[in-house]
């Protein structure tokens, strides 16, 4: 899979005057999420969830930690094209909603290698995983968890809509959160007007997110649809998804901008609660529309507020 990695993107899109440096770039998408360490809460670092494969997750408590009712956790997953990437990429999210009130959790998910193959179904057994240890150390420290929502960006927002349109996990799901997320993996998705890359990164990805083997004719034949399905989040919606809530760049040349429009008419026609939210001038970073980041992250705020119940 040859996707650009979020590094290699920010520097791409400073270089083409995407943003005047690092530090306004990383304003503007809102990484640079202050923490006070105690005054704004606690964190958790390297709480291993599968310690046989070595996965971790950081878990962000906010100061005040109210028991007496249901609390709930948003998980994050983190970018970087399903081969890189860690936890660390979210942690501005993280402190961000644990500031807000809410329990937060960065995870890290087993990435896929040329040397050790995984498939996107191992990489949603992680979060399972990552699930159930929060489950138990709430019952254990008496957090009182109760429900969960899951958010993740480009990569990571694919695996967050799989997981939540796919999955069961132990803790009931109340919402969703996807920013500049692949939804769809047939050829036709990733040609698209100004895109950096061949659309023949769909077969690469589904050969390797499936475990498959696909050439270009059988791929774009049709043989391949099974696979591609399994793995796209456009074709996991149905009646009674949670809802969700989206955000996609009108500039971006690395994930296509019109995807967030076609999953919202999948999930309009399902009947889902759903929000798309557009950054007119931004590409893969979001990192050219402050206002609309601060916008996107009021509207995530308000979906916790009233789905979580607090």
């Amino acid at each position: 899979m040859r996707l650009a990695l979020l590094a290699v993107a920010a520097a791409a899109a400073c270089a083409m005057g995407g943003c005047s440096s690092i530090e306004r770039m990383k304003h503007n998408a809102g990484y640079d999420e202050p923490w006070r360490e105690g005054a704004d809460g606690t964190i958790l670092h390297d709480v291993v969830f599968k310690p046989w494969a070595g996965n971790r997750m950081d878990i962000c408590l906010p100061r005040r930690l109210d028991a007496s009712h249901g609390n709930g956790v948003i998980l994050f997953l983190h970018g970087g094209s399903w081969i890189r990437g860690t936890r660390a990429f979210e942690m501005h999210n993280c402190k961000r909603y644990a500031k807000k009130g809410y329990i937060a959790a960065a995870m890290d998910y087993t990435l896929h290698t040329e040397e050790a193959p995984v498939t996107m179904e191992r990489m949603l057994d992680d979060i399972d995983d990552a699930v159930e240890t929060i489950k138990a150390l709430s019952e254990r420290k008496g957090w009182n968890v109760t429900q969960m929502a899951i958010s993740g960006n480009s990569a990571g927002g694919q695996l967050a809509l799989l997981y939540a349109y796919s999955r069961k996990p132990v803790l009931p799901l109340r919402f969703a959160a996807a920013t500049v997320a692949p939804i769809d993996f047939h050829w036709e998705s990733w040609d698209f007007e100004g895109a950096r890359f061949s659309p023949r990164v769909a077969l690469e990805i589904v050969n390797a997110g499936s475990a498959s083997s696909f050439g270009e004719q059988a791929f774009r034949s049709g043989l391949a649809e099974a696979e591609i399905r399994k793995i796209s989040p456009l074709a996991a919606v149905h009646p009674g998804v949670p809802p969700t809530l989206l955000g996609y760049g009108a500039q971006d040349s690395i994930q296509n901008p019109g995807n967030g429009r076609r999953l919202a008419a999948a999930l309009e026609s399902a009947g889902a609660e759903h929000e798309l939210v557009m950054y007119p001038h931004s590409g893969h970073l979001l990192a050219d529309d402050r206002p609309v980041m601060l916008r996107y992250h009021e509207k995530l705020a308000g979906y916790a507020r009233r789905l979580f119940g607090y």
